[in-house]
Parts: C-alpha cells; sequence; structure tokens
C-alpha cells in the first residue's frame, strides 16, 4: 500500500514510525491486537504483521486482515523461514523497518488508538529519548498482577539502568529507536527478556523514558511470557531469564566502551559486576538443577560458603537451597519428578 501524503515539513515534526506486531500461536488473541494497530491514530504509519511459524492460524488471520485492510496506513506481511524465538524473531522484523521509532507489539495484547501518538509525545518532550514505556491496563488474569511492573514516571540513563535490568522494563508498552540495532546489532536468539536489553542499549546512548499514561490493554493468560518466566513456580527460568540479559548487558556494554558512548574507567568497573552477577547466577542455577544428592550437596555447598559478592546475601543463599530441596526429590541417587 502506498504511503499518505506528507505536507512540505511534516517529516520533520511527525517521523515515520513503524508499529510491529510479533505474533506466535496467538490465534485466539491475534485478531484484537491487530485491529489495535489498524485504529493507531498516528501518521506516517507503516504496520509490520509479523509470525514466527506459528503451527495454528496466527499468520493467516493476519492475511485476511491484511487484504481486507483500506486504511491510511503502510502494511508489511512477514513470516520467517522457520521458527525464530523471540528475540531473533524481532531481529528478523527489524530488518524490514523504515521507521525512526519502532513500536512494538505482542500478538496478545491490545494497544489502544493513541498509542504511538502518546510515545512521540514523550520522544518530543525528551529529545534525548531512545526508549519510551507507557502504562498497561490489566486484562485477563488479575491475579497476577504482582508481576507485571508498575510504571512511574521517570528518566533514567546509565549507570542508573545496570543493576535494575534496564528500569524494570515492561516490553509490551515499549517504543525504542531504531538506532540500537544500528549501534549494536542484532539481540540474536534466546534472548527472553528483550525489554531489559532494549531498555539497557537505550541508557547506554540516550534517555529511557517512562510514563503513567496507558498504553495498551495488557492480557494475562497462562500462556503469557510474563506468566511463563515470572510466575511463583517458575524460580529456574526467572534466574534463567536474568542469566542471558545480564550476558546481553556485558556485550552491549562492551561495545558501548568501544564506540565512545561509556569512559573505559565507568564501563570496565561495570563489566566486572556483570561478570560476577553471571557466575552467581550460575552457582544458583547449578543448585537448582542438581540431578543427585551429591550434585545437590555439592552445588549446595558452594553456593553457602561463596565469597561471590553478586550471588547475594545469607538469607537468599538459604532460599535457594530450599527451593531446590522442595523442587526434587531424589531416589537411588537419581532425581524424579
Amino acid at each position: 500500500m502506498d504511503k499518505p501524503a506528507l505536507k512540505h515539513g511534516e517529516r520533520l515534526e511527525r517521523p515515520l514510525v513503524t508499529f510491529m506486531i510479533l505474533g506466535y500461536r496467538q490465534e485466539q488473541f491475534i485478531r484484537e491486537a491487530i485491529e489495535g494497530a489498524f485504529a493507531q491514530t498516528y501518521s506516517p504509519l507503516e504496520i509490520i504483521l509479523s509470525d514466527d511459524c506459528s503451527p495454528d492460524r496466527t499468520f493467516a488471520i493476519m492475511q485476511e486482515m491484511a487484504a481486507a485492510y483500506r486504511g491510511p496506513h503502510q502494511l508489511i506481511l512477514n513470516q520467517p523461514p522457520h521458527n525464530l524465538g523471540l528475540s531473533a524473531h524481532l531481529d528478523n522484523a527489524v530488518k524490514l523497518a523504515q521507521g525512526e521509532w519502532l513500536v512494538i507489539a505482542a500478538g496478545d495484547d491490545i494497544s489502544l488508538p493513541d498509542r504511538v501518538e502518546n510515545h512521540l509525545r514523550l520522544a518530543k518532550k525528551h529529545p534525548q529519548a531512545c526508549s519510551t514505556f507507557l502504562a498497561p491496563i490489566i486484562l485477563g488474569d488479575t491475579r497476577s498482577n504482582d508481576s507485571v511492573p508498575k510504571i512511574p514516571k521517570r528518566v533514567l540513563r546509565y549507570p542508573e539502568t545496570l543493576k535494575s535490568y534496564g528500569g524494570g522494563a515492561l516490553g509490551a508498552t515499549h517504543a525504542v529507536k531504531r538506532k540500537g540495532w544500528q549501534v549494536f546489532g542484532d539481540l540474536g536468539a534466546g534472548l527472553t527478556c528483550e525489554d531489559w536489553a532494549l531498555a539497557f542499549r537505550s541508557s547506554l546512548i540516550g534517555e529511557v523514558v517512562w510514563d503513567d499514561c496507558p498504553g495498551i490493554r495488557y492480557r494475562l493468560h497462562e500462556q503469557s511470557i510474563t506468566s511463563q518466566n515470572f510466575g511463583a513456580r517458575n524460580y529456574v527460568r526467572q534466574v534463567r531469564v536474568e542469566c542471558n540479559a545480564l550476558e546481553q548487558f556485558a556485550r552491549d556494554l562492551s561495545t558501548a566502551i568501544l564506540a565512545g558512548y561509556v569512559s573505559a574507567e565507568a564501563g570496565t568497573a561495570d563489566l566486572h559486576w556483570l561478570t560476577e552477577a553471571i557466575k552467581s547466577n550460575r552457582q544458583i542455577l547449578a543448585c537448582l538443577e542438581a540431578s543427585t544428592w551429591r550434585g545437590l550437596f555439592k552445588t549446595s555447598g558452594r553456593l553457602l560458603t561463596s565469597r561471590n559478592f553478586a550471588v547475594g546475601n545469607y538469607r537468599r543463599r538459604v532460599g535457594v537451597v530450599v527451593s531446590a530441596l522442595k523442587a526434587r526429590r531424589f531416589v537411588a541417587g537419581e532425581r524424579v519428578s
């Protein structure tokens, strides 16, 4: 579809924005997500509908709705040749984007019609912003509200974001400048909390802005990423997510030092902290994933006696060991479920 005509000088005031819906196995929700994209009041806007090779009708619904669309926004349909996983799927879609800003939406949430307008309002107010976050309106399983970050109004830069996982962001409400990929490259495969990584990248090269203005209806359900990774029974998965995010932080901080965005002195000290934090998560994972009594005893001892400052206080260490004991039973030296 053709892009809407712009008046002279309008592109400078209203930059092209790319609205990206990333779907996977969301045939029951994807229609509402796309309707939210089509209803956006901002222009000029390109919309990328991208499906990560779902085994259900997610992509078929995308195709049907794209074919029937008669609105002002430009549409791009995308499906990679094989399933990539969340972070690599995002990288794949970004390669198609032309917008200066990327508004990232999940296939199970519903964006409010003024979502893009509000992201760009924040960007105009904060010229150094490279990430903006809006607030969610909870939709669905409200019992899981505690796992959803509360969004206060604030502006952060590195190094404030280093030890707060990019600032405790909620990726479902995120808009990020495409510049992050130009500076740091692809996220690559295997990263679950791409919002932490993107916010941290933004803090290295600019500002990260949070606002309490609602941007989406955020759907909580058993298959959502929030429920799968941060539910009360998923401690092992939480530690893995944290470890993967910190490893990405270390790679991006190294790039920022080489590119001159961060001083070598400050960056080297923080890289040391990240190295220790990653080691601590690996110690915790070794304990939680021990497959025999002997392995549990060995890894628990290492965890409890570790001098690694980032592994946490003694109370947390004991809690990890107790969690490992509660989560597993051992018979004849082998773990059984």
